[in-house]
């Protein structure tokens, strides 16, 4: 495994869960650092940390937002909620939850002990195959092992080595930050994730997993570029709640975000890809480690499944995962296109629908994320 990110670690503690021994991930920075962010987990990630047995030590590090809200960006008109909580938990059989990335990766580290997995900070510097191995080159080190994964993100050594093609210029510019919590207006203190549409843009903020912060990342679309050096001037007739959140904090960082060209083939012999290594997404519908911890279930069923052939299992892997991962590509352009329009009688049109379906149509309202949210790769993989 090249990579110990959730991505990496899931696939290792899956491989694992499978029977597999002698685990090897590499990572080349330190295992088990992360950016100091909450992660929003839905329940088609959070069923698999229950699959590996991390139920009980995921609840000690997380907290359980109640609801998810959507607003005007202006005078913050309340468009659709959407229960999560018990609720959510009942409908798709795992909670909605939001945990420290960093206390995740502590979590799926220590699971990674327990069952004797080794993870070694250092990066894969070559890589090659030969006679159905791959040889993994440490600095002056060499392993050999009967098939790599690279798990190591959207910089993606691994795919570098397969000369697949780098992400594309960015389309997107995303900012993220955080601020007290008793330095914001309480009406900032709820229990909700909420997102405000905006022109251009949006944003989305939730709780931190130990209810001090209130953590946001906000979203500068295509066409709306030119806003994004000026941050937080572009905010400055957006809600009151909103510009108290930015004027509070001093944590604020930002950077370009670009998608993958469309991979077509996501290994090579020995070699496999997983998560943002072959199809990295904007983060409109956070769903980032969710599809990469997916990936790893399922990649650990097909190598289980052919264990003799991996390269069969790399070729049933791709194949459901590249439907999976369209649909979801395709609706969080939808839903950023949406939450991002300009052109007056379009935003009126849009806030009716939200409106009038949220209030008088619940059921629609729920049932258009289902597909997203009670997507079970436990079970299978459809």
């Amino acid at each position: 495994m090249a990579g110990a990110g959730v991505g990496g670690l899931t696939a290792a503690l899956a491989l694992a869960e499978a029977g597999f021994r002698d685990i090897s991930v590499y990572e080349a920075g330190t295992p088990g650092a992360a950016p100091d962010m909450g992660l929003v987990l839905s329940p088609n990630a959070t069923r698999i940390l229950h699959a590996l047995g991390l139920k009980d030590a995921l609840h000690t590090v997380c907290s359980y937002p109640q609801a998810q809200l959507q607003r005007t960006w202006r005078n913050g008109f309340l468009l659709s909620q959407r229960p999560l909580g018990q609720f959510a938990e009942d409908r798709y059989g795992a909670p909605h939850c939001i945990v420290a990335h960093q206390d995740l990766l502590g979590l799926l580290l220590e699971a990674c002990n327990v069952c004797e997995i080794t993870v070694v900070g250092r990066p894969c510097t070559e890589l090659s195959q030969a006679h159905g191995r791959v040889r993994v080159g440490l600095d002056e080190q060499n392993n050999n092992h009967d098939v790599l994964i690279g798990c190591d993100g959207a910089d993606s050594l691994v795919r570098d080595h397969l000369s697949y093609p780098p992400p594309v210029a960015a389309a997107f510019e995303v900012s993220w930050g955080r601020a007290a919590i008793d330095k914001l207006p309480r009406s900032l203190a709820t229990d909700a994730i909420t997102t405000w549409l905006g022109p251009g843009q949006f944003l989305t903020h939730w709780p931190s997993p130990n209810g001090k912060e209130v953590e946001y990342l906000a979203l500068v679309a295509e066409g709306a570029a030119n806003q994004s050096s000026r941050f937080a001037s572009s905010h400055q007739n957006w809600h009151h709640n909103v510009r108290a959140l930015l004027d509070a904090d001093d944590s604020r960082d930002a950077q370009p975000v670009g998608e993958h060209q469309p991979i077509t083939q996501w290994y090579d012999r020995r070699i496999v890809l997983l998560g943002d290594a072959c199809h990295t997404l904007p983060p409109h519908l956070q769903q980032g480690a969710a599809l990469a911890m997916e990936d790893a279930w399922v990649l650990s069923r097909m190598l289980e499944r052919w264990e003799d052939d991996p390269g069969a299992g790399f070729e049933e892997y791709q194949r459901y995962r590249k439907v999976r991962i369209t649909r979801v590509r395709r609706a969080s352009r939808s839903f950023a296109e949406q939450w991002t329009l300009s052109a007056p009688n379009a935003v009126r049109l849009r806030n009716l629908k939200l409106s009038l379906m949220s209030r008088f149509l619940p059921e629609m309202t729920m049932a258009q994320l289902d597909w997203l949210y009670e997507y079970d790769c436990i079970k299978g993989f459809e």
